[in-house]
């Protein structure tokens, strides 16, 4: 009988750790990041996808991006909550605001009530930090990854996809495609922009800026740099209403610096800096960061000496002086 109950227990002990094996096998990219920081950190952005417009590796001081695309403030405050404790005394805290996040609501039901947006949040937050939490969902996501992982132990061949032929819409300029990415970007950012009262995303971003300050870190609020067709369809009625009229508060209220970019002529309007619309691409990082890191050393928060120039990333990106 004690033999039985060995063997019972045993099995369960396999069963459990093969399990566990297999559910943390292969999370996403943006978890394990978060999940695996394992260095005290001097600078970090969390923010939406123009959160990616950041580039440390300029700094003799450690910077990491902590953004999200189409994140909210709720989760910005939630993230920092799990990140703060892997970070430097007087660390500076960069908070990129678009020009939509105060119209979002906390678990981006604008995507509708059940969509994959929290996935990633269950992952690695603590119940209590996941808006709406439901246990149904925290264990269809487990076994969800535990059969994905299990397929992914043995993968099947990939399929050899072949090259799309060349269409018209390929010959278009470089402007022509930015501006007509900007016409459809600004239709939907706006839809999300006023989707929920702005209210509560000020509170979220004053509570995080609140706690930021009285643990010594540095919050500085930034709008990042937008393609000047982007920034001009928004219209200045829309965007006093519905942003700078709670970011200049915020900033002033709280004493905090406030950089905005969105309109920012030494990028803004140079359409080879862009990616789309609304993101940078490489060479446009570069300008922007260097502009950034200009601006930090002005405020004080980074000294001349913190900021490397690295010729031979320069020379990659086509920016050598």
């Amino acid at each position: 009988m004690k033999k039985f109950i060995f063997e019972i227990v045993l099995l369960f002990l396999i069963v459990t750790i093969t399990i566990n094996y297999i559910n943390n096998l292969d999370k996403p990219p943006r978890v394990n990041k978060i999940l695996n920081i394992n260095e005290n950190l001097d600078i970090i952005n969390l923010g939406t996808s123009h959160g990616a417009n950041f580039n440390y590796a300029t700094l003799s001081i450690h910077g990491e991006s902590f953004n999200r695309a189409g994140n909210t403030l709720y989760y910005d405050l939630q993230n920092y909550k799990f990140i703060k404790n892997h970070l430097t005394d007087g660390a500076i805290l960069l908070l990129p605001i678009s020009y939509f996040s105060f119209g979002l609501d906390e678990n981006r039901t604008d995507r509708g009530v059940v969509n994959p947006f929290v996935n990633d949040f269950y992952e690695y937050l603590p119940r209590k930090s996941i808006y709406s939490y439901s246990e149904k969902r925290a264990v269809s996501l487990k076994i969800n990854r535990i059969q994905k992982n299990f397929r992914n132990l043995f993968p099947e061949k990939k399929k050899i996809k072949k090259k799309k032929k060349k269409s018209v819409l390929d010959t278009v300029s470089h402007e022509e495609m930015l501006k007509s990415f900007a016409i459809k970007r600004v239709v939907h950012h706006k839809k999300i922009g006023t989707y929920s009262n702005p209210d509560k995303n000020i509170n979220y971003l004053k509570t995080l800026i609140d706690d930021a300050k009285q643990s010594g870190y540095h919050p500085v609020l930034i709008t990042t740099p937008y393609y000047i067709e982007y920034a001009e369809r928004f219209g200045a009625d829309w965007l006093t209403k519905n942003y700078y009229q709670y970011i200049t508060l915020i900033s002033a209220q709280n004493n905090i610096p406030y950089l905005d970019y969105g309109n920012d002529n030494r990028i803004s309007s140079i359409p080879e800096l862009f990616k789309n619309s609304d993101h940078l691409n490489k060479k446009g990082i570069a300008v922007f960061n260097e502009i950034l890191f200009d601006d930090l050393v002005k405020l004080g928060l980074i000294s001349v000496d913190d900021v490397i120039k690295k010729k031979e990333q320069i020379k990659i990106i086509g920016l050598e002086k």
